[in-house]
């Protein structure tokens, strides 16, 4: 997707109407993208996103965080080109759309498991004197297959 529309689907969103968008709203359009994107990422809302230096350019964010941006483009664009209050719809939908975009951006790193040819090495012997690797329950290595087979 281009950075181009997800800037005309916020403008769509703000004024609510055929706005015909000029050049150099495109260009504030950028602009507040990449400080939004700069914002979510400084708060720890990783997407992979890099700064765009035209509306031309691909967003290199997963498509699935597209709405999320556009609503919440559309509530910082807002004040700029509508006198009315925020619709409150804007509003709900760009909170939620935002936890959404928090929740892609957390990654689960799960514990890894020693396989069972890695050495306990000194002191570390749990009162098994006797074992000088570690041992899982299955006795499989997630690295090497079945192991301690004879």
């Amino acid at each position: 997707m281009k950075a181009k529309d997800i800037i005309t689907f916020a403008f769509a969103e703000v004024v609510q109407s055929k706005y015909k968008i000029e050049p150099v709203n495109l260009i504030d359009g950028l602009r507040y993208l990449n400080r939004m994107m700069a914002k979510y990422d400084s708060q720890g809302i990783v997407l992979g996103y890099t700064a765009l230096t035209s509306p031309d350019d691909l967003v290199t964010v997963p498509d699935t965080v597209a709405m999320g941006m556009v609503k919440n483009l559309a509530l910082i664009l807002w004040p700029q080109y509508n006198i009315g209050p925020v619709n409150p719809l804007i509003k709900f939908s760009a909170k939620r759309s935002l936890n959404s975009m928090r929740a892609q951006a957390i990654n689960i790193i799960e514990p890894a498991q020693f396989p069972a040819t890695l050495p306990v090495g000194s002191g570390n012997y749990n009162g098994l004197y006797g074992a000088d690797f570690y041992t899982n329950d299955q006795g499989r290595s997630e690295y090497l297959g079945v192991e301690d087979e004879q």
